[in-house]
């Protein structure tokens, strides 16, 4: 890539635009819409905007625009296509996360439907134990606690969303 097709906020090569867009958490209509603007004049064929997340508005951007094509790259599909050229990727400034951000990561994780399973065994071990031992109230307290959380991270569709991790290739642009 020739150093002059870097510009302020964006890469032009061959025709197309890599538009990076890390320093939000989700891309709004409005950010494509100004970047969008921005690059129209160039005469570019092809736009692609990598983002951390982008919302449902944003992504429907692409659906309007017949001229130019428009693709969506969020963080799983940039590092699955990143990872196998073995290019080190430096972050000059750590971008922390707000403390809601935090907590939805922390229930997401709490939450997913592979601990389901850990839940309900966590429970079983737990009313067993109540069985046997003293104060056996508590032991069935968190036992029904458990089951609780094994039916709720089994069956809820807030923390289950599949991410698409598809391969995107840069280098056929």
């Amino acid at each position: 890539i020739n150093l002059s097709n870097i510009k302020k906020s964006s890469i032009i090569f061959k025709k197309c635009a890599i538009v990076p867009l890390f320093q939000y958490v989700q891309v709004d209509f409005d950010t494509i819409m100004y970047n969008f603007a921005n690059l129209k004049s160039l005469k570019i064929e092809k736009i692609i905007f990598i983002a951390k997340n982008f919302t449902n508005e944003a992504k429907n951007f692409e659906n309007r625009i017949n001229d130019i094509s428009i693709s969506f790259v969020n963080k799983y599909q940039f590092a699955k296509t990143i990872h196998p050229l073995n290019v080190k990727v430096e972050l000059k400034q750590k971008i922390q996360p707000s403390k809601k951000e935090k907590i939805f990561n922390l229930l997401n994780i709490a939450f997913n439907k592979s601990k389901s399973k850990n839940y309900f065994m966590y429970g079983i071990v737990l009313f067993i134990c109540s069985l046997f031992f003293r104060y056996n109230v508590y032991y069935i307290i968190f036992s029904s606690l458990m089951f609780c959380f094994s039916i709720f991270s089994r069956f809820n569709k807030k923390f289950n969303k599949k991410e698409n991790v598809e391969n995107f290739n840069f280098l056929n642009v």
